[in-house]
C-alpha cells in the first residue's frame, strides 16, 4: 500500500487524477483494515466448524457487514462508527450461531445479564471500545435492517415472526441467504466503488 502512494508521488498524473488514485487507495486500506479486524474477532473467539459451511458463514457475516455499511453508515470511513458495527455484526453471528459450528471463547456473565449482553461486552473488551451504548444504537439499526431484509423476503430464517432471527445461518438457508444478500449488494454497488467483497473465498461463485 506504502508503494503505491509513493507510486503517485513518483509518475507525472494530473492532479485531479491523483487525488481520484489516492482516495481508492485510502479506501482500499480502510476496508482491508476492517476485514482483518473482522477475522481476528473471530479467531479470537475460536469459531470453528465443517470447512464449507465455516467459510459460508464467515462470508454471509462480511456480507451482512459490508450491506451495513451501505444502508446505515451510507460507506462512511469512519474508524469508531464501523467498529461499533462490526461488533454488533459479530455479536449478532454468536448469538444466532448455527448447530454446525462451534466457539471456544467463554463470555462471562455478570449478575442479570443475557448471554448476548456478555458477547457484546466480550467483543468491546477485546478491541478495547468503552463506548457500549454506541455498540447498541448499532445493533438496534442493524435488527431493523436484517428485519427489513426479511419482510423483503431476502434473508430467510426458521421463525415467521419479522423480529425473530433464528436458523439464518442453518442448513441449506445459510446458502439462499449468501446468494440473494450478494445479488442485494451487487444492485446497490455504484460503478465507481470498491466492491468490498474481494476478501471474500469461493462461497460467492457456487
Amino acid at each position: 500500500m506504502q508503494n503505491l502512494r509513493h507510486f503517485i508521488d513518483y509518475v507525472n498524473l494530473p492532479v485531479e487524477l491523483q487525488r481520484d488514485l489516492q482516495t481508492t487507495i485510502n479506501h482500499f486500506a480502510f476496508v482491508l483494515t476492517m476485514f482483518t479486524k473482522y477475522e481476528d474477532l473471530l479467531n479470537r473467539l475460536a469459531i470453528a466448524g465443517k470447512a464449507d459451511h465455516l467459510e459460508t458463514y464467515k462470508s454471509l457475516g462480511w456480507l451482512i457487514f459490508i450491506f451495513a455499511r451501505l444502508q446505515i453508515l451510507h460507506k462512511k470511513n469512519e474508524i469508531i462508527e464501523c467498529v461499533c458495527l462490526l461488533i454488533a455484526v459479530i455479536s449478532f453471528m454468536i448469538t444466532h450461531i448455527p448447530h454446525t459450528i462451534t466457539y471456544s471463547k467463554q463470555f462471562s456473565k455478570e449478575e442479570g445479564e443475557d448471554c448476548h449482553q456478555a458477547i457484546r461486552k466480550a467483543l468491546c473488551g477485546i478491541v478495547k471500545l468503552k463506548n457500549i451504548d454506541a455498540v447498541i444504537l448499532m445493533e438496534e439499526a442493524l435488527y431493523n435492517m436484517i428485519q427489513d431484509l426479511k419482510k423483503a423476503d431476502i434473508i430467510k430464517t426458521s421463525n415467521g415472526e419479522p423480529n425473530k432471527f433464528e436458523g439464518l445461518f442453518e442448513g441449506d438457508r445459510i446458502f439462499v441467504n449468501l446468494k440473494k444478500l450478494n445479488s442485494q449488494y451487487q444492485q446497490r454497488l455504484s460503478p465507481e466503488e470498491i466492491d468490498e467483497r474481494i476478501f471474500l473465498g469461493n462461497s460467492l461463485k457456487n
